[in-house]
């Protein structure tokens, strides 16, 4: 069966971060959803049917920043909903994502601790790069194909990676022949996806559970933590004896000094 990888990104990337940004902002993420095509239908559906029994109209786009504006009353748009109902919304949904059997997330991280060598932009190629080859991976010796979609970026950075992706899938790399993903990819506006909405909601969870990991401070990021380890953590990809690092998450580049530290982490 064919499948659909969602990618988004949360946190920031900065090639000097400045003090400031370590703090906020320690790592930069970039989380990918494979989900079969048929269960994608399934989840649109379901979207649709939790959005109505929380009164939320499938229009009004929630993203996972918008829990700490709601948080401190700073945001407009959710104004009239509660904190917890906010809360108990994205739980239903990263619990009824987590449920197809089919499944599987794949993170790459960057750490903001360290002077960066790479552009924005390379970075972010360097990221989707893994994820194909996790995808083609997966896929190697099957009739299925792989489509990739990601949220939009600016026009400039949208328009060179699509062309970098077309011919990264042609042409290879030195590991993956691209046989089973699809030659290109597809540039999506989150508020019109449902599976770009909940790769957001992943990613914002798995950041949480870094930052208190690393933070270790007793009463923050409780929500987003406990949504990585009742859920989120089932569907990681796995290697074989159930091995996570590199299959289901990887630092990227692999050849920083930060990446040996960062294996040594429990996820």
């Amino acid at each position: 069966m064919n499948i659909i990888v969602f990618s988004d990104e949360v946190g920031v990337y900065e090639k000097k971060p400045n003090e400031k940004t370590k703090k906020a902002h320690p790592f930069y993420i970039r989380g990918n959803l494979f989900i079969d095509i048929n269960d994608y239908k399934i989840m649109q559906e379901q979207f649709v049917k939790i959005s109505k029994q929380f009164n939320i109209p499938t229009n009004i786009e929630i993203k996972w920043s918008d829990l700490y504006s709601l948080k401190i009353k700073k945001n407009k748009k959710l104004e009239k909903y509660k904190y917890e109902d906010i809360e108990n919304y994205i739980a239903e949904l990263v619990k009824m994502v987590c449920g197809f059997e089919k499944a599987k997330v794949f993170f790459t991280v960057t750490c903001n601790t360290i002077n960066n060598t790479y552009t924005k932009y390379n970075l972010i190629k360097f990221h989707i790069q893994e994820s194909f080859q996790r995808a083609q991976m997966d896929l190697d010796g099957t009739e299925e194909l792989a489509f990739f979609v990601i949220d939009e970026l600016n026009k400039e950075d949208s328009d060179r990676l699509k062309i970098t992706c077309h011919e990264l899938t042609i042409e290879g790399d030195c590991y993956i022949n691209y046989k089973n993903v699809y030659q290109g990819l597809f540039i999506d506006k989150s508020d019109q996806s449902v599976g770009l909405k909940m790769i957001d909601y992943i990613c914002g969870a798995f950041n949480s559970y870094l930052k208190k990991l690393v933070f270790n401070k007793e009463n923050n990021y409780l929500f987003g933590n406990q949504l990585y380890k009742d859920y989120i953590r089932n569907i990681i990809r796995k290697g074989d004896f159930d091995g996570i690092y590199g299959y289901g998450i990887k630092y990227v580049p692999s050849n920083s000094p930060v990446s040996g530290r960062f294996k040594k982490l429990t996820f």
